[in-house]
């Protein structure tokens, strides 16, 4: 079968999934979720990665396929053997802290990403470029209501190939946020929302089946915002990450890693008088991924954080938490030929129990789960 009628076949297929209603989900993350990972801890596995989420030169590294559901669709191809391309609609962005009214409800109205990344040697270039918008949804009344938002996402990155069972790879990114109030006939702006992020990994096999993961990433967010000159607001905030991880591919479709992340971030509030506080996370974080049925993949995969650290320097008040949640999933996954099915049930009746043991978990009749179908061509 052509390449085309391959991508005809996928077209078709989503379209499919549409009429059957399954729920949004990324097509690259599917499969880390199950194993206990979450968008801060994509980095700790290499094989097969959904990296692409911190640097777009990972796409090099996944297959062409086309995924959709009703609230996103996708599409990774080739045109090329040193390009691929991905192009994404649909999906959410966070505009959380943006709302006109904070007891609103912010929706994502239309959000599109173009990924590109071109291979040269030893080393893949990779860029991206996204934008989405949203408006306010009362609550109480259901009303929507356009106030301007918008974001434009962009970000560049490398991947190097050092040879001897290492590489290297690094992006930047950052984020154009504007808010605009013309509902209510005033110009409002958030002045200076633009956040920048800066990540490294190291990668170093130290056998045919074991890779080590070094990882650093800072995170700079502006959320101030000039209401007028006797308004003006101050918020920023300054997030360093470090983390370690063992990856173990004991075969072709065996995999256990575990790895420990340390977060800390400091914020600045100002809206008259400064603010500063800060918070600190040391994570655990451990999963598995195995076949143990011709096409069908199981997963399983935790996420603890081991103590957590605040202190706010006006109220001179400071706590460490050393008995915090602990997070777990469960997933699968089955292929018949093209096709590829992800499943996943939601985290809340892993993470407390359901509400007839714990008396505070997870409510039965509101559990979830997340599904999507891939056509790999």
């Amino acid at each position: 079968m052509s390449k085309i009628s391959k991508v005809f076949g996928g077209l078709f297929l989503i379209v499919a999934i549409i009429v059957f209603g399954f729920n949004p989900a990324e097509a690259t993350s599917q499969r880390l979720k199950g194993m206990g990972m979450d968008a801060d801890t994509y980095w700790m596995i290499q094989k097969d990665s959904a990296f692409i989420g911190f640097n777009p030169a990972h796409l090099k590294q996944l297959p062409d396929l086309i995924y959709g559901t009703p609230g996103s669709a996708g599409i990774f191809i080739s045109p090329m053997d040193a390009l691929k391309v991905k192009f994404s609609t649909g999906g959410s962005v966070d505009f959380s802290g943006f709302q006109q009214d904070p007891n609103n409800t912010s929706l994502t109205r239309e959000q599109i990403a173009l990924t590109a990344v071109y291979s040269m040697g030893n080393m893949d270039f990779g860029l991206k470029a996204g934008y989405a918008c949203a408006s306010d949804v009362d609550d109480s009344t259901g009303t929507e209501t356009d106030y301007g938002r918008s974001l434009i996402d962009t970000k560049a990155g490398f991947f190097m190939d050092l040879g001897s069972g290492k590489n290297i790879d690094a992006a930047l990114g950052m984020k154009f946020w504007k808010i605009s109030d013309t509902a209510a006939g005033t110009d409002v702006y958030q002045a200076g929302t633009v956040d920048l992020l800066a990540m490294a990994r190291f990668n170093m096999a130290t056998s045919e089946t074991n890779k080590i993961h070094a990882f650093a990433q800072i995170n700079m967010d502006n959320r101030s915002d000039t209401l007028g000159a006797a308004d003006e607001v101050v918020d920023k905030d300054m997030k360093l990450t470090l983390g370690v991880s063992d990856e173990m591919n004991l075969n072709k479709t065996s995999l256990v890693y575990f790895g420990l992340m340390y977060d800390t971030n400091g914020n600045t509030y100002d809206a008259g008088t400064e603010v500063k506080s800060r918070s600190s996370n040391l994570n655990l974080a451990m999963g598995v991924e195995a076949m143990f049925i011709e096409n069908l993949t199981a997963r399983f995969g935790a996420n603890r954080t081991l103590m957590s650290f605040a202190s706010n320097e006006q109220a001179e008040t400071s706590s460490i938490d050393d008995g915090a949640a602990t997070n777990a999933a469960i997933g699968m996954s089955y292929k018949l030929g093209n096709v590829k099915l992800e499943w996943n049930l939601n985290y809340g009746l892993f993470t407390t129990g359901p509400s007839v043991i714990s008396g505070g978990g997870a409510n039965l009749t509101n559990t979830t789960a997340d599904f999507i179908i891939l056509y790999i061509f």
